[in-house]
């Protein structure tokens, strides 16, 4: 097998990867919501006033980039050495690497923690709650990627925390996955620049 067809096969079991976590949100809707779950579904992604959600989600995800990245480089610090990390950095510097990263965890990751985690916990408690568990259940679903750096984790808690009350004030997805997507295509950007180095 050649190494362009193990990397075709990395990024398509990427590709799968991301996928799953969106199936897995969309079950977990329809076994909540019950008979409510299209309806919802179409709620969370409300085309109505989407200009302005991509608007201000990008901004964010821009000002968010340029807290994270500058952290980054002054500190120094890269992403921990492991094999999933490895893929994932040979899948950033590939050319098409900013929009697969972006896109991908902009998408299905806010399907599922924005547009179900968030929301049902929020149904048995009030929001600042629901904005802070949602956040201990993303940063610690990337804590085994990131481990120990203190820099890596402040900026997954400071995007959870930004795309979780996106999401509350604008009540659809649009915005949280916009600054998500900007934020992830940005970085990535600057690693493949080599503005910061991973």
């Amino acid at each position: 097998m050649t190494d362009q067809s193990k990397e075709e096969i990395k990024l398509s079991h990427l590709i799968a990867s991301f996928a799953f976590l969106g199936v897995i949100a969309l079950i977990c809707i329809f076994i909540w919501q019950k008979s409510n779950s299209f309806e919802y579904v179409l709620d969370l992604f409300d085309v109505s006033k989407i200009v302005m959600n991509l608007a201000v989600g990008g901004g964010l995800g821009i000002a968010l980039a340029l807290v994270a990245i500058p952290l980054v480089k002054v500190t120094g610090t890269k992403i921990p050495e492991a094999k999933d990390n490895e893929e994932l950095k040979k899948i950033m510097m590939r050319k098409h690497g900013a929009l697969i990263v972006g896109i991908l965890p902009g998408i299905f990751e806010e399907v599922l923690f924005r547009g179900f985690v968030l929301p049902f916990i929020q149904h048995f408690t009030n929001a600042i709650w629901a904005i802070i568990l949602t956040t201990i259940v993303f940063w610690a679903i990337h804590l085994p990627q990131y481990k120990t750096k203190f820099v890596l984790n402040l900026n997954v808690i400071l995007l959870s925390l930004v795309t979780s009350i996106l999401f509350i004030q604008t009540e659809t997805l649009w915005a949280s996955i916009f600054a998500h997507m900007v934020y992830n295509y940005i970085v990535t950007i600057a690693t493949q620049k080599k503005i910061i180095k991973v």
